[in-house]
């Protein structure tokens, strides 16, 4: 148990620390290493804890700080991500919002954040293939794009997009 203690504990800092390097060249594998810690921020966090926890009962006096250290700071790395701030202030003006029609109001999601977004399935959704979405300077060549939309018109607000960077 000392053993999970530590490797808990230590996965769980060495995540955190993560953080704070900034790779000044562009690697690749190097780009994934931030997106995981970000994204898995809440589980490097529970192993932090947990790791502490087990250190605690263990004996394993080094595992203890270890993932208190980790833990928190994954949970200042959630509580930042996920806070409200001003950022479309920043980036689109005072008025931002008064440039959204009534219409389009409603859709949007009210919360910056939820647990739980309230809508139904949408029954068979539509899909259309090969829409032209540019073209390409002193050619006819035109880049296509897939689209799925719900069949009833119900969105939540939400949108996902995928530009895939292969030929």
């Amino acid at each position: 148990m000392i053993i999970l203690a530590y490797i808990l504990s230590g996965l769980s800092l060495l995540m955190s620390v993560l953080f704070l390097i900034k790779p000044k060249v562009s690697l690749g594998f190097l780009v994934w290493f931030p997106l995981t810690v970000g994204a898995l921020s809440p589980y490097w966090a529970i192993m932090g804890a947990v790791g502490a926890v087990i250190g605690g009962v263990n004996e394993a006096y080094w595992a203890v700080p270890m993932g208190i250290v980790g833990a928190i700071t994954m949970i200042w790395y959630v509580w930042r991500s996920t806070r409200d701030h001003n950022g479309f202030k920043k980036a689109f003006g005072a008025g931002w919002s008064d440039q959204i029609l009534p219409q389009q109001t409603r859709r949007i999601v009210q919360k910056r954040w939820t647990w739980f977004l309230k809508m139904k399935a949408s029954p068979e959704p539509s899909w259309e293939r090969d829409i032209p979405f540019w073209t390409i300077p002193d050619t006819d060549r035109q880049l296509l794009c897939d689209v799925w939309r719900p069949a009833n018109g119900d969105v939540s607000g939400l949108e996902f997009v995928y530009f895939h960077g292969s030929g």
